[in-house]
């Protein structure tokens, strides 16, 4: 009951903070103008960031099943796919639960022990998601320390702290990527086990990464896993948010691109329904803050590169949710 209460109470304070954003973002937009903006797009521009945006997530899909030890049993693969896309398309309603869904259906469909899915899940999430956000964040705080300090002055103060944090938590992750019981032995020198509470949790997710990265637990296959996600997936990404600008008049060049798409990024972080309201506050932010584009032409660019990809990822939940491909026969981990 707790745990249910919990989830209900998650999804309410998405939906108000999605509100809240969205209200932000859009209290300063001329709608008639901004409408006739994205009204004006080319469907095949349209087109292109709607497969992009499929192809984001069935590389995201194929990546999870690489991390699933060995041997894939035949229809796996679907099955990892069906199982991320129902995920993102509960995101998009509920934020965060749509990762339970997700190691629900793929259960249901695989018979794989739950505890090694959750582990890869994991996996996915922290190492192949976070430590590249984290090393793109702190490039682009370094690089453009001045523009983000003046758009945002209130991180100032925190600045050094942060980027330091970051950097401790790339190294941090790398290593638990590579060598976890490694760092579990530095913790455990430094004294961390005298703090029970904390240490648990600690104890618990190292455990857990160390599982789920047991495919990938040597330095060529991670790299191998790591270079397909930076160039399939992180880079598809990179190239997503610039196309998605350009049929508003916005150019960007490299650096700008990293900028804007690192700000807009933030808006992942924050639990809103599949980044609804935070993505177009931040992305807004970023365009009028560091490209100087007028506020109208900012918001219906970021309401339209959202919506490409809200829409896709929704569309491709409810494809795949009816065609289950059931494994009988679980393979040994």
């Amino acid at each position: 009951m707790s745990k249910t209460r919990s989830q209900v109470v998650s999804i309410i304070i998405g939906l108000v903070l999605a509100g809240l954003f969205l209200y932000f973002t859009f209290r300063q937009t001329d709608f008639s103008a901004m409408t006739d903006q994205i009204l004006r797009v080319s469907w095949v521009d349209t087109l292109i960031l709607f497969l992009m945006t499929i192809a984001m997530m069935l590389f995201r899909g194929a990546r999870w099943w690489m991390l699933l030890p060995q041997p894939h049993t035949k229809g796996e693969l679907w099955a990892a796919e069906r199982a991320l896309a129902i995920g993102y398309g509960i995101n998009n309603v509920a934020s965060r639960i749509g990762e339970l869904f997700r190691i629900g259906f793929f259960k249901k469909d695989t018979g794989r022990d739950l505890g090694g899915i959750t582990t890869t899940v994991v996996a996915d999430r922290l190492v192949y998601d976070m430590m590249p956000f984290a090393f793109l964040m702190s490039l682009t705080l370094y690089i453009y320390r001045g523009p983000v300090m003046e758009a945002f002055p209130e991180i100032g103060r925190a600045f050094p702290l942060f980027l330091i944090a970051i950097g401790i938590g790339l190294v941090g992750l790398t290593i638990l990527a590579l060598r976890p019981l490694f760092l579990k032995h530095i913790l455990i020198k430094f004294g961390l086990p005298k703090l029970p509470g904390l240490w648990n949790r600690i104890d618990h997710l190292i455990t857990d990464l160390s599982n789920g990265l047991a495919t990938v637990s040597k330095p060529i296959p991670f790299l191998k896993i790591l270079i397909f996600n930076t160039i399939f997936i992180w880079g598809l990404t990179m190239v997503y948010y610039y196309l998605s600008v350009r049929p508003f008049g916005i150019q960007l060049d490299a650096g700008q691109l990293l900028l804007v798409f690192t700000v807009s990024s933030l808006g992942v972080l924050i639990p809103s329904p599949g980044g609804m309201g935070s993505v177009h506050f931040f992305m807004t932010t970023a365009l009028v803050s560091f490209l100087g584009v007028e506020q109208t032409t900012a918001a219906a660019a970021a309401a339209y590169s959202h919506g490409i990809n809200y829409l896709g990822l929704t569309l491709c939940a409810v494809f795949f949710f009816p065609f289950a491909r059931p494994i009988e026969k679980a393979p040994e981990a």
